[in-house]
């Protein structure tokens, strides 16, 4: 019972992850993707709850749900190449506290910039600037660790027979990608289609969980 238990949350918290990009993208796209980096700070300044919100739900809570992901996907892999699961266990955790830190950094942050604002507005750019280096540098400047657990995930599922064949090429895709996010001449290429064909591989491995859960 408990492996089916997780097994299913594991599927939903999948889900969660795939829808958490496409809100993810739709907000930063449509609401704050506007330049010059002043500009974007009165929409953050404008924006101020929804813009909390979003960072719980693709920072926060996406490092919660990966965390439970990637037990599920040890437990169902555990089985085939263990010690290569057990490293990749301990990797999808890895990478969700650092999106999940990265997040708090962001929200903190934040807070803290909209208060210089209202005082020294140069510096609040400035201040902005630089903790959305920081903040890059842990949650999506590049995607190299998420990169190499997809991989890793992919290759034994693939020799394992235990996920579709087209599912584990599509992670195999993903995870090259992510990897190759950390060149700089592939670093925007690489992300794109990092981030994007998460979304697809997310959704449909986490359908495939729960329909697995029901059998």
């Amino acid at each position: 019972m408990k492996k089916i238990n997780l097994e299913i949350m594991g599927g939903i918290s999948s889900i969660y992850l795939g829808l958490a990009y496409i809100i993810g993208i739709l907000f930063y796209t449509l609401i704050l993707n506007i330049n010059p980096a002043h500009n974007k700070l009165e929409t953050l300044i404008n924006n101020q709850l929804e813009f909390h919100i979003i960072t719980l739900i693709i920072y926060i809570f996406f490092g919660l749900f990966l965390i439970i992901f990637s037990l599920s996907l040890h437990q169902t892999l555990k089985k085939h190449y263990p010690n290569i699961i057990n490293f990749t266990t301990i990797l999808g955790i890895f990478w969700a506290f650092i999106i999940m830190i990265s997040g708090l950094i962001q929200n903190v942050g934040a807070k803290k910039v909209i208060e210089i604002y209202q005082t020294n507005p140069e510096l609040a750019i400035s201040t902005w600037t630089t903790l959305q280096i920081i903040q890059d540098a842990l949650g999506g400047g590049t995607e190299i660790i998420g990169g190499i657990w997809i991989l890793l995930i992919s290759i034994v599922a693939l020799k394992s027979k235990t996920f579709p064949k087209p599912l584990n090429y599509l992670g195999i895709i993903i995870g090259i990608a992510g990897i190759s996010s950390e060149v700089p001449m592939f670093s925007e290429l690489g992300g794109m289609i990092f981030g994007l064909t998460q979304i697809i591989w997310f959704i449909w491995l986490g359908i495939i969980l729960i329909k697995e859960d029901k059998k």
